[in-house]
């Protein structure tokens, strides 16, 4: 039986491998990572301005609490963020 390599190993070597494919992804233009999540960020504003609960907004729109939360507490974007 030959000698299995141990588990530091394998992981040390899959980080190595999938950090060159990121690396040589980025390079290419390719996307890396998880795509975004595609919001209306206007609508759960507008809706949480109305005073629907974040709970409400949650259900209606299939995102998690966190989310719009996140949505909800971010500041608004400037003009130079907005443009680009």
């Amino acid at each position: 039986m030959a000698a299995q390599p141990s588990l530091e190993i394998v992981q040390e070597n899959t980080d190595r491998i999938s950090g060159a494919k990121a690396r040589r992804a980025k390079l290419e233009g390719r996307h890396v990572g998880r795509r975004p999540l595609d919001l209306d960020r206007e609508a759960i504003l507008r809706d949480h301005r109305l005073g629907q609960s974040l709970g409400k907004i949650v259900k209606e729109r299939g995102i998690s609490r966190a989310t719009v939360r996140r949505v909800v507490h971010e500041p608004a974007p400037t003009s130079q963020e907005h443009v680009a």
